[in-house]
């Protein structure tokens, strides 16, 4: 009888074994793949576990920066991202200060976890990351001095109009130069420097994003700035986060999340604290264009 208990033991053993193992191995997608029982990806436990997400930023107002009156992550991406985390478990969100034309290169080489700064969802990128739902749209503008005499693009025709290196923007600008629509083009690196030479006098005009435009304008009134009166925007685009390639589920929780927020206010709510309005919400398919 002692030798049946044993036998019936170890049958039993080897039955919830394979029960284990034919569980385990059901999904057939990987321990990353996010599970609709409540499982979560690798990349979310490990982000749990560490206690904090790194987002890359080329430190980018309004947007993605770090106010240096507090040395907080700050902005429009920066609160969409800290509600995001906030959401997922993760307890804090650091950013890491990333040259813009690097962003991608540091998201694959890991040194940061996702890329939050008004990036603008496109067909090329697509081939180095995976992007997430739309966050927002936003658009160009062109920005001139205030007290400039330019009323329209035809004034535009004499005049050095500049663009951040590495942009779309910079494409726009080079294009009108080729269709004489201006007359020359200039680089620089950051935003701020744009509106800088803008008001400086070192060129007449700027293309930059339109939110940029909007939050300086307003918010910076020791640079004389306007918009070009009836400028038709050319770059409509739309903004998401961005992570790894390898990392689908991660993204797919990132978009569970951000839904939520669009369908409870949440999303509107942050927007609206920028001084965006509700046409700012994004719930399109990214275009084909470039920040």
């Amino acid at each position: 009888m002692k030798n049946i208990a044993k036998i019936l033991a170890v049958l039993l053993s080897v039955v919830l074994c394979l029960s284990l193992f034919a569980g385990c191995g059901s999904s057939g997608s990987g321990s990353s793949q996010a599970d609709p029982k409540g499982e979560v990806s690798s990349t979310l436990k490990a982000l749990r576990e560490k206690g904090k997400i790194v987002v890359g930023s080329s430190n980018d107002a309004p947007f993605a920066y770090i106010d240096v009156t507090n040395d907080k992550f700050s902005g429009i991406d920066a609160e969409i991202m800290r509600e995001i985390a906030k959401r997922l478990g993760i307890k804090d969100v650091e950013m890491k200060i990333v040259e813009w034309d690097s962003l991608i290169l540091e998201l694959n080489n890991k040194s940061i976890d996702i890329i939050a700064d008004a990036m603008y969802i496109t067909e090329t990128r697509k081939e180095q990351v995976l992007f997430s739902d739309v966050w927002y749209k936003e658009a160009d503008a062109v920005v001139i001095p205030a007290d400039s005499s330019l009323n329209s693009m035809d004034d535009l025709k004499d005049c050095v109009v500049a663009a951040q290196t590495g942009s779309e923007f910079l494409t726009t600008v080079e294009g009108w130069k080729e269709a004489g629509k201006i007359k020359d083009v200039a680089m620089y690196a950051e935003p701020d420097e744009l509106l800088l030479a803008v008001n400086t006098g070192k060129v007449d005009a700027c293309l930059v994003d339109d939110i940029i435009a909007f939050y300086i304008i307003e918010n910076n009134k020791s640079l004389q700035l306007k918009l070009l009166p009836g400028y038709e925007s050319e770059d409509e685009g739309m903004i998401g986060s961005a992570v790894r390639k390898d990392d689908p589920a991660f993204n797919r929780e990132i978009n569970d999340t951000l839904n939520a927020m669009k369908d409870d206010g949440t999303l509107k709510k942050i927007l609206e604290g920028f001084g965006l309005s509700e046409n700012f919400v994004g719930k399109e398919e990214g275009k084909t264009t470039n920040k």
